[in-house]
């Protein structure tokens, strides 16, 4: 399955937050989104899965417009995992995983659904958590449940809106190597919206840089993370080294006047 953005712009009310934003995201690839506080990455995101409509240009699904597929069978084909979900559901765990069943549900729940969480919840390593209250968990155990009601979608595709925001670096590791794992073993394609620079430098294909509401830079991690990029786009002086064959960014000073 392929995801093209072709053109894509959107304003809320007399505000340009993308300007015409053309980009491709193939199958089983991992791709980051990234850029300062209020670019439009996770407007980006939102147009692809139908959330917002652009103000301007289309989002293909293999060829597809995305306003030509109903919501539910959108979903089928893109799971969807909000930013920082919250703590004050009063369900189970099994109970916030079966609601990424809705695509497929009538009224109540099959075996068949229930089979499908079950393995998903397996296949994460978190099927011992299934009655426990989402509310107990931990940040990193809550967002492991959000990906798990994603995947109970089965789709092609996986959007992320900052998997790992509020995570310690322990957890925010667990997390990106499990959308590693997922995006090789079952050719998941993953588009995820980052601030953590150097966790989407480990475990992106491509990565994409807003900057202005417009891709700055698209391209591989050593394309795209480099001092001259961070500095036009962060308004930061930073070192990029090689770690493990990756782009590592050693920050040193904000640069003065800027912001």
């Amino acid at each position: 399955m392929q995801v093209e953005a072709d053109g894509v712009s959107f304003s809320y009310k007399d505000k340009r937050v993308l300007e015409s934003i053309t980009q491709g995201f193939d199958k089983g690839e991992i791709v980051s989104i990234i850029g300062p506080n209020g670019v439009g990455k996770s407007t980006f995101l939102h147009c692809l899965n139908r959330l917002l409509t652009p103000s301007e240009g289309r989002v293909l699904v293999d060829g597809r417009g995305v306003e030509d597929y109903s919501l539910k069978d959108l979903a089928k084909e893109m799971g969807y995992v909000p930013y920082s979900p919250a703590s004050n559901f009063p369900l189970s765990v099994i109970d916030m995983v079966i609601m990424g069943r809705h695509p497929y549900s009538r009224i109540g729940s099959s075996k068949d659904d229930l089979k499908a969480v079950h393995a998903v919840l397996e296949r994460l390593d978190i099927d011992d958590l299934a009655f426990r209250p989402f509310t107990e968990l931990s940040a990193g155990q809550r967002q492991k449940v959000m990906i798990a009601r994603g995947l109970v979608q089965e789709p092609e595709v996986l959007l992320l809106d900052e998997p790992t925001a509020n995570l310690d670096i322990k957890h925010q590791m667990e997390v990106a190597s499990l959308l590693k794992e997922l995006s090789e073993s079952i050719g998941l394609s993953v588009i995820m919206v980052s601030h953590e620079l150097n966790i989407a430098a480990k475990y992106s294909d491509r990565m994409v840089l807003l900057h202005q509401g417009r891709i700055y830079r698209a391209g591989s991690p050593w394309e795209v993370i480099t001092p001259e990029n961070i500095r036009e786009v962060y308004s930061v002086d930073a070192e990029v080294i090689d770690h493990s064959g990756r782009p590592y960014v050693l920050l040193n000073n904000p640069l003065r006047g800027r912001t």
